[in-house]
């Protein structure tokens, strides 16, 4: 979801970043990119973990997904931890897809510290409890886990 700040009153933006802060990463200044490229496998699903964009604001981290069997949108339960103990927040920050295979990426609070190995652990994959369409019906939650290190001093900077 794109947001244009330059058209919206001062308080507006304000508001919305305190409802939503994961909205300031994409817009914010790049620090740099560390190429994952890794792959992992669990429950007939394969989880594909592309990238890291390092922001000012935070990072996005950009996946894929591929299924065995067709399942229903369907987005992921990460948890990030590092090794300077950071308490992370990630926030769908967009995504598409159709019932074998899924991109997307995540929208991370707060920015990377450069030199940290950081775990990302896709938990599951289930239902978005905010998508409210006519027909639709949630599948059960797809159990991982999908786990990803990764060195952020491998980053490349622009």
């Amino acid at each position: 979801m794109q947001f244009d700040f330059d058209r919206m009153p001062p308080e507006a933006v304000a508001k919305l970043l305190e409802t939503m802060p994961e909205l300031s990463v994409a817009p914010s200044a790049l620090v740099g990119v560390v190429a994952v490229a890794q792959v992992a496998e669990a429950g007939g699903v394969t989880v594909e973990l592309l990238s890291v964009e390092v922001r000012e604001a935070g990072a996005l981290v950009h996946w894929r997904a591929r299924s065995e069997r067709a399942i229903a949108m369907l987005v992921p339960q990460i948890s990030i931890s590092d090794d300077k103990s950071t308490a992370y927040r990630a926030h769908p920050a967009e995504g598409s897809g159709d019932e074998r295979s899924w991109t997307g990426s995540l929208a991370v609070l707060p920015t990377l510290p450069l030199g940290t190995m950081l775990t990302i652990v896709f938990e599951s994959f289930g239902a978005d409890e905010r998508i409210q369409m006519p027909g639709y019906i949630a599948a059960e939650p797809i159990a991982g886990p999908w786990r990803f290190a990764i060195d952020t001093s491998d980053i490349r900077k622009p």
